[in-house]
């Protein structure tokens, strides 16, 4: 499959139709059918089929969907990468991830100790899941995090 056969169909996939695709995504209905028709040329198998007027995915394209929201999914972390790149660490600026347990009374003892030594320093702090922890970590949306595990993942130290 093709990127933009990806696109296409994930589109019908979570909008039900060829319009509502061809809306979400701005192109024209007739795109969108053509798109899907080489997709389908070129995988060797249907999509989807038409019962009453409306796509039915067929048990193939049910089969593949999973992969194609981890993809998406995968695009979206480079987008949020990407804009986290370009908006960069603002001096004297720290962002801080805690699990909410840390964030009620470790935590604000802790700043209470790095105020004084760092007053200049201005703290954003946001209490997360450990997995969004992480997440924000790789995605260099925060300059640290704390959870109570310790995590391995290959772009943290």
């Amino acid at each position: 499959m093709r990127l933009r056969h990806i696109e296409v169909f994930n589109a019908v996939m979570l909008t039900g139709s060829v319009s509502a695709a061809a809306r979400m995504i701005n192109v024209t209905q007739p795109a969108v059918s053509r798109t899907l028709q080489h997709a389908e040329i070129q995988l060797g198998f249907q999509l989807f089929q038409r019962v009453g007027g409306r796509l039915r995915p067929t048990a193939e394209a049910q089969t593949l969907y999973p992969h194609i929201e981890r993809l998406f999914a995968q695009l979206d972390e480079v987008q949020r990468l990407s804009a986290s790149l370009k908006a960069g660490r603002g001096k004297g600026e720290l962002r801080v991830l805690t699990v909410l347990a840390l964030s009620y009374e470790v935590f604000p003892r802790a700043m209470r100790l790095f105020r004084e030594k760092h007053p200049s320093v201005r703290v954003h702090h946001e209490a997360l899941h450990s997995p969004q922890i992480i997440s924000s970590l790789v995605l260099q949306e925060a300059d640290v995090g704390y959870v109570f595990s310790a995590v391995s993942h290959p772009a943290l130290v």
